[in-house]
């Protein structure tokens, strides 16, 4: 059987040879599976002990002990942790292509309390993709500020495949630490228009007490785009918001509404008149998307246009 591996070859599931005796279809299958599962143990773990000679092998055990078996758990962290860059890369390797089968052992890294293999846990978890979703979405309830505010910056870049975990994410825009609350934000506006059923708590959102949570719900907003025009009011007010990132932000998220974001016209207008430069572009942006459907529009723009930084605009 190796060799027939080896060449690429395949044994036919309808039809196997054993030692000159012929097997049903069916007894050939089982067979079959068993050989594969075998040769992927034989294959799995000596490749690991070829580069780890300096620390302690795990046991042939179980694939569940990986997860459960205390001293597995902490042999996998000094793989994962050793000096040797060779030992690091291997069971790393390993860990990501386990993919699913490695969130149990992953989720008892973090249970260990050392950041450093926290932070290394991490950049595995991101390596292994979409696929770890599900353990990212349970730790967003850590108590753990660092491993909530670690999950939900790799969610961020799992959109779109985070599509589908929009309550969880919206819980998160509710957390007690505003990192998370914020990157939660984020990690909605990651999904642009398919995040507009999220376009409520978005709203609520905006009146958080930290104004990098408002800003960032703002650029959510912003990125759903036309979906996102009810939050037309809610915007409007926040552009007399005392940070101006988040003025900037709610004008920018006005703009991507377009013509729906009509309501907002008047504070608009009054944000041309804004002391910081960055918002009066953004208003004059989001006015031109809107469309001068009045006098009073073209003639603000008319008089922002006297406005030598914010001519052009």
């Amino acid at each position: 059987p190796a060799k027939m591996v080896a060449s690429g070859r395949r044994v036919p599931l309808q039809q196997a040879t054993v030692s000159g005796v012929t097997l049903s279809s069916s007894l050939a299958a089982t067979m079959r599976h068993l050989f594969i599962c075998t040769l992927l143990c034989i294959l799995t773990i000596p490749v690991l002990g070829q580069t780890t000679r300096s620390v302690p092998q795990p046991s042939q055990a179980k694939r569940s002990d990986l997860s459960t078996n205390s001293a597995s758990v902490l042999d996998w962290a000094n793989r994962v942790m050793a000096n040797d860059p060779k030992v690091r890369a291997v069971a790393e390797a390993a860990l990501v292509q386990g993919a699913g089968r490695s969130l149990p052992l992953l989720r008892r890294f973090l249970n260990l309390r050392n950041e450093d293999l926290q932070l290394k846990t991490f950049e595995i978890i991101r390596r292994i993709g979409p696929p770890a979703i599900p353990l990212l979405v349970d730790l967003l309830r850590n108590e753990s500020d660092s491993i909530r505010r670690s999950a939900v910056d790799v969610l961020i870049d799992f959109a779109p495949s985070t599509e589908g975990i929009q309550p969880a994410l919206r819980r998160a825009l509710r957390d007690e630490d505003s990192i998370v609350a914020g990157d939660a934000a984020r990690a909605l506006g990651a999904l642009g228009k398919r995040a507009s059923p999220s376009v409520n708590a978005l709203v609520n959102t905006l009146s958080h007490e930290d104004p990098y949570v408002r800003i960032y719900a703002a650029e959510a907003l912003a990125s759903i785009g036309p979906n996102a025009a009810t939050a037309t009011h809610a915007l409007a007010e926040a552009l007399r918001d005392p940070a101006p990132g988040v003025r900037w932000a709610a004008c920018e998220a006005l703009a991507s509404i377009g013509p729906a974001a009509q309501a907002a016209v008047p504070q608009l207008i009054e944000a041309l008149q804004d002391e910081f430069l960055y918002v009066r572009i953004f208003a004059a942006g989001a006015l031109g998307s809107i469309g001068p459907k009045t006098q009073s529009v073209r003639e603000a723009l008319k008089a922002a246009a006297d406005d030598p930084a914010l001519r052009n605009e």
